[in-house]
């Protein structure tokens, strides 16, 4: 956009009207607690940085700022006991992020997690439930001690040090691990077949038994997310024709469709930490829509319809 002194002093209304909007504080990145008792979210265009912040949601207290580090600061996830979160940061706006443990009881007080700078980009940031396995991805060899295209999923022990490689993807893509409730299996996407196209993996903590669970078309992306109980995850997959919705199985591999429908523009679904029902967004005639799905029947609930537009 550009704006223009005009001489009589319309430009400088403009200009002024388009800095107040710019200078509206904005929300990002809300992350809700294992217990769904509390959030987290980033608080940018309140100082020189976006900066950490939690609240009860309940609204029974103020929202308390976690950190004010000057740098961008950004909630990665929660620790499965809901009593701290993990953040990142990076360095004057590197992108080289450095991840941090902050405690809600001490708020102020970043405690390291991983180097101060690296070498390499990090993707996620996910504590096991025993506190001392940190899963993530990095564009890195440790061993060689150098970058490398693909990012690989990693579990770094926290007090020991090691890091264990858990997967190997063989060509360069976002890849965010994400570990599931009860700390067993990781799940991770991959572009290894074609760079448009997306396929999930899932490899256990050990790093055993690595393999594919979710393919649709080398070239159709795929997004996916653990559901709260661990045992399922909860995927939107791109086809020929239309937008569908499933469930896949841990327990034996098997997929259930509970969205498919040619007729539906489906854009996103998510369901909440602390259980209830699966949020799905949709188009229908440029507008934004929404329903609830009932995760173990499958009855989905439209949610009434309000003046307006989201």
């Amino acid at each position: 956009m550009s704006i223009q002194f005009d001489g009589r002093g319309g430009g400088m209304e403009r200009r002024s009207r388009l800095e107040r909007l710019l200078s509206i504080p904005a929300l990002s990145s809300p992350v809700v607690s294992p217990d769904g008792r509390w959030v987290a979210w980033s608080w940018s265009r309140l100082g020189p940085a976006a900066d950490p912040f939690v609240a009860p949601t309940d609204r029974s207290r103020a929202p308390i700022r976690l950190a004010q580090t000057g740098e961008n600061t950004y909630v990665r996830s929660w620790s499965r006991d809901g009593r701290s979160v993990v953040v990142a940061h990076d360095h004057g706006g590197d992108e080289r992020v450095s991840l941090f443990r902050i405690d809600l009881d001490d708020p102020g007080r970043l405690h390291p997690l991983t180097p101060s700078s690296p070498p390499y980009f990090l993707q996620g940031g996910e504590l096991h439930p025993n506190g001392r396995w940190l899963f993530y991805g990095a564009n890195y060899d440790f061993e060689r001690e150098e970058e490398i295209e693909p990012t690989w999923v990693y579990r770094h022990d926290l007090m020991e040090g090691e890091r264990r490689v858990l997967a190997r993807p063989s060509r360069g893509a976002p890849t965010c691990p994400s570990l599931n409730r009860s700390g067993t299996h990781v799940l991770y996407p991959r572009s290894d077949l074609d760079p448009w196209g997306v396929q999930y993996w899932l490899v256990d903590v050990e790093g055993n038994d690595d393999r594919e669970i979710l393919n649709f078309g080398a070239a159709n992306p795929i997004s996916a997310a653990w559901l709260p109980d661990g045992e399922r995850v909860l995927f939107l997959a791109d086809t020929k024709t239309h937008r569908k919705l499933g469930v896949w199985h841990l327990a034996d591999g098997s997929i259930e469709w509970w969205i498919d429908d040619p007729a539906r523009n489906l854009e996103a679904a998510f369901a909440p930490e602390n259980g209830g029902g699966i949020v799905v967004v949709e188009i229908r005639e440029t507008r934004v829509h929404a329903s609830l799905l009932d995760p173990d029947g499958g009855e989905e609930r439209a949610l009434p319809e309000l003046p307006g537009n989201l």
